[in-house]
């Protein structure tokens, strides 16, 4: 009998811990919301529906983690959510509705050869060299400090459109990718 007294007492202590907790948490109104979530440009689909708080949208950390092709680890005694990507590009999921990004770069010289396009490389007013790319008769877009080092490799730039691109040094010659190409609107054909 005192077993079960005990028992007892020791349920009604949990269940009260449990409302006094719930007493002091926070609530929240959130929202369900559909949204159109594209990787790569394939439309992907959750299954589960994100939440909207106040404007803030959360989405479930899992599922999108999976649709951008990384692996999802949950140490609950740390509470670390730990992403893992072991690939060197996404690849969408759905595989039906888009094939895999694969970097592409153009030579600087390649596009030197195509008709109508303006390429100059050299110092701007402020000494830097940049590397001016176009459409003739339209304004370029400028890469600053573009320097060609001694070694292969690759070097974040700002540009002239206040965002960056990413260029590709290899064997003395300077490689730009094709989606900067595609940004400024030069096609590679």
């Amino acid at each position: 009998m005192k077993k079960v007294i005990a028992a007892l007492a020791l349920g009604m202590l949990i269940g009260s811990a449990g409302s006094v907790i719930a007493a002091n948490s926070e609530t929240v109104q959130a929202t369900f919301a559909q949204f159109v979530i594209k990787v790569n440009g394939a439309e992907q689909t959750l299954k589960t529906d994100p939440l909207v708080v106040d404007g803030t949208s959360y989405l479930p950390v899992r599922e999108v983690a999976g649709l951008l092709g990384f692996e999802l680890d949950y140490d609950a005694d740390t509470r670390t959510i730990d992403l893992t990507n072991n690939e060197k590009d996404v690849t969408p999921v759905n595989q039906s509705t888009a094939a895999a990004k694969v970097e592409e770069w153009v030579s600087l010289r390649d596009l030197m050869a195509k008709p109508g396009l303006s390429i100059t490389l050299g110092p701007s007013d402020q000494g830097e060299n940049t590397l001016s790319i176009g459409k003739e008769g339209s304004e370029p877009t400028r890469i600053y400090d573009v320097v060609v080092p001694q070694q292969d490799g690759t070097a974040e730039k700002s540009t002239s459109d206040n965002k960056s691109v990413k260029l590709k040094f290899e064997g003395g010659s300077i490689l730009l990718p094709q989606d900067f190409l595609d940004r400024i609107g030069i096609q590679n054909q």
